[in-house]
């Protein structure tokens, strides 16, 4: 949208003109030669001007071979000659496809999309299904890959990833730090099994539905042995005013009533829960 002039830095100051062509210059003289670079990126989250239109044009004098990236033009239409293709942050599947049905002249690029922090990434089908259906929808990049944390020991004396906070900090973005696909350590979320779902091509996402179906029949099929463990091992159960237990052998569990949900698990004596789970359906 439309923004305070004076904001907008370098826009088409021309006391920042030299100073972003120079920037342009030396990151093109540092990766000209790696074959994996495939695009030139003007910056991030800078609007518009004459002194970012500066850079497209000496990255195209330079380096013809190569396409030009920025997202800043969405902010000003009139400078819409900076970027070779049609860049965006989280716009709405519907968004795109209304772009791509106006016979474009650009491809369309989601620079930014998938914020990954909290419950997300259950949305990504439907952006996945336009690169099925559109051959100008390049895709786009998920924010992000890796959260951002540091190994610490809590006040339980347990080692942990802490951010936002967790350092005694009052200025934080709490746990803003904590949307990539995978753990600060490198461990899995559970978002990255939607990832590796829809980015698979669509034999391999029919193939792995069958094995979630052979899996879902082969649960079904050992059924009945289960019940008979169950009653080889007979559940105790003790129902008071705020708690039910159920004992079993090798572990106990608790439920709080008032609380609605598990309040305790131990397995072998072990205590899997800290505290009552609650579920969370916060998107970023």
């Amino acid at each position: 949208g439309a923004i305070e002039p004076s904001w907008n830095v370098p826009g088409s100051l021309p006391e920042w003109k030299d100073c972003v062509v120079d920037r342009a210059r030396s990151m093109l003289e540092r990766d000209k030669n790696h074959a994996a670079v495939l695009i030139w990126s003007c910056g991030n989250e800078s609007y518009a001007g004459e002194d970012i239109l500066a850079m497209t044009q000496f990255f195209h004098a330079k380096d013809p071979s190569r396409l030009v990236h920025y997202e800043g033009v969405v902010h000003n239409r009139a400078f819409a000659a900076i970027t070779d293709m049609e860049s965006r942050m989280y716009a709405k599947p519907w968004e795109i496809r209304e772009y791509l049905e106006s016979k474009p002249e650009k491809p369309f690029i989601l620079c930014e999309y998938m914020h990954d922090m909290g419950n997300s990434l259950g949305g990504m089908e439907s952006y996945v299904k336009l690169a099925e259906e559109y051959p100008q929808y390049q895709g786009g990049f998920i924010w992000d890959y890796m959260d951002q944390a540091i190994w610490h020991t809590d006040v339980m004396g347990r080692k942990v990833l802490g951010y936002g906070g967790d350092f005694g900090e009052r200025t934080t973005d709490y746990n803003f730090s904590g949307n990539g696909i995978v753990y600060a350590d490198g461990a899995e979320k559970p978002a990255m099994q939607d990832v590796r779902y829809w980015y698979a091509s669509p034999a391999d996402r029919a193939a792995q539905d069958a094995v979630n179906a052979a899996a879902a029949a082969q649960a079904d099929r050992t059924l009945a042995e289960a019940w008979q463990s169950r009653r080889a091992y007979p559940l105790v159960v003790t129902q008071g005013d705020g708690n039910l237990g159920v004992k079993g052998k090798n572990f106990e569990m608790l439920f709080s009533i008032a609380g609605a949900g598990p309040a305790s698990l131990k397995v072998n004596g072990t205590e899997w829960l800290w505290h009552a789970p609650r579920p969370a359906f916060w998107r970023a």
